[in-house]
């Protein structure tokens, strides 16, 4: 008898995770001036979601709490957005799950097709870069009124938005 594990799929986009993150949920809440205390949420550690599918659900949130997609936990945005997800203990700089990446590379279980673009990765270095630097689906923050920008539809943006600025890698 043979047993076939299915993959996991991301509970938002239904697809399989490209770079996979966990939700990081509210331990012990800000208590004056005491740090806020997080950790794993067991369903996303279980089932984790696509990067990208993690930053614009958080993006849709309203307020300082952010409910996990499995609805089971809270998050906390009233820090910065990428404390809610990936590694607890990260600047914003690196990469949300590094070692879960590479770890899932070298067994050879890593997603390495985009979901926004269908762009397939060879290397994991060109996987981890490409949601920052090559993705024509990345989103980019208009810095005139804050609205999330697909990279191939800033030239339509700049047409509408009279303060249009962008920072592009």
């Amino acid at each position: 008898m043979d047993l076939v594990k299915e993959k996991p799929k991301c509970p938002i986009c239904l697809c399989e995770p490209f770079l996979p993150v966990t939700w990081n949920k509210i331990i012990k809440r800000m208590e004056r001036g005491q740090p806020i205390l997080l950790s794993k949420c067991k369903a996303t550690s279980k089932n984790p979601l696509c990067l990208t599918c993690a930053r614009d659900y958080l993006n849709s949130q309203i307020g300082e709490k952010a409910i996990c997609p499995m609805r089971c936990c809270d998050g906390y945005k009233g820090l910065e957005l990428y404390q809610t997800y990936g590694d607890i203990i990260r600047n914003k700089t690196e990469f949300a799950e590094d070692c879960m990446w590479t770890l899932m590379d070298s067994y050879g279980v890593l997603n390495k097709k985009c979901n926004r673009c269908e762009n397939t990765c060879i290397t994991l270095e060109e996987t981890l870069n490409h949601l920052r630097k090559n993705c024509t689906k990345r989103k980019i923050p208009c810095g005139g009124c804050r609205i999330l920008v697909p990279f191939d539809e800033i030239s339509i943006h700049k047409l509408s938005c009279h303060f249009a600025r962008f920072k592009i890698l």
